[in-house]
């Protein structure tokens, strides 16, 4: 474990993650683009410093969650101590904050940031799905895309599942990836909304 073989790198590392040393997003973004390395070196310094990592204040948990986007993404070891927040994150995306009208009965993205956020962290979670790291179920985030309050969240996970099926994933394990897209749209129709 690194940690204890170079215990100063991660006491450095922890003093940077204190909002009162260093509130800058980009200095965020290096670590959410580093997570996956991070956990390889060392999952226990991750898991006592995710709260941390990803906190309560948006800029500074969006700068993890924007460098993040950027990681190596495959998913083995991170997505199980990520699927927490990416339900918390998920949780914060309602029709009320995201969204503005734009005519009579279309509903946008209030701004591009948002658009760039809500459809990152789709794409993540339906990738975890297809990869066989999450299932549609209640209370996972996959299972939360097919009820979220958001008409936009909705539609746009629906759209990543068609996406990623034409970009090649059904190609890859045909069986199963297809048969975890099909529950995504059966648990879909089934909430009717």
């Amino acid at each position: 474990e690194a940690l204890v073989a170079v215990p100063y790198a991660f006491k450095v590392l922890s003093e940077h993650l204190s909002p009162e040393a260093d509130r800058s997003p980009a200095m965020r973004a290096v670590y959410g683009r580093h997570l996956p390395t991070l956990v390889y070196a060392s999952r226990p310094w991750v898991v006592e410093h995710l709260p941390v990592l990803f906190p309560k204040d948006d800029v500074l948990r969006t700068g993890t969650w924007d460098g993040y986007s950027y990681a190596r993404h495959d998913y083995s070891g991170i997505y199980d101590l990520l699927r927490p927040l990416y339900l918390a994150e998920l949780d914060c995306y309602s029709d009320g904050n995201v969204t503005e009208v734009a005519h009579p009965d279309v509903l946008t993205f209030r701004d591009e940031r948002t658009r760039h956020e809500v459809v990152r962290l789709i794409k993540q979670v339906v990738l975890a799905c297809l990869l066989g790291m999450d299932k549609v179920e209640e209370g996972s985030p996959v299972g939360s895309l097919v009820t979220h309050p958001s008409v936009l969240v909705r539609s746009h996970a629906i759209a990543q599942f068609a996406y990623s099926l034409r970009e090649g994933w059904a190609e890859r394990a045909p069986q199963v990836v297809t048969q975890r897209a099909v529950a995504f749209w059966d648990q879909r129709i089934a909430t009717g909304r």
